[in-house]
């Protein structure tokens, strides 16, 4: 959701501003402030390999996940599927939340 009257993380967005060389854009509103460097298809290889070059992913797909609320004010943790199977489904009581988290920080602890 994008944000209204310049507020929230889509306005810091809006208010990048583009440096003199143009190959950099610099958002202002995070602390520190996020420089990112633009590419062109010169700077980039065209042979990327997302089988070979599996060391390079940081980011590997999963299921898009949501959390929610149901009626009864259950914290829903409900995960997609393929088409036409059921989603996966997890409802914990909102007092339970912390157990959870902490069930999960610790399967993730080095």
């Amino acid at each position: 959701m994008l944000a209204r009257n310049g507020e929230g993380p889509a306005a810091a967005v809006m208010a990048a501003h583009e440096a003199q060389d143009s190959k950099t854009t610099t958002l202002c509103h995070a602390n520190p402030p996020i420089v990112l460097q633009r590419t062109t298809d010169d700077d980039e290889p065209s042979d990327f390999d997302w089988v070979k070059d599996k060391a390079d992913i940081v980011l590997p797909e999963q299921p898009a996940t949501a959390v929610y609320l149901n009626l009864r004010g259950d914290v829903v943790i409900r995960q997609a599927r393929d088409y036409g199977e059921d989603d996966d489904l997890i409802t914990v009581r909102p007092e339970n939340i912390p157990a959870l988290i902490r069930g999960l920080q610790k399967a993730v602890a080095p």
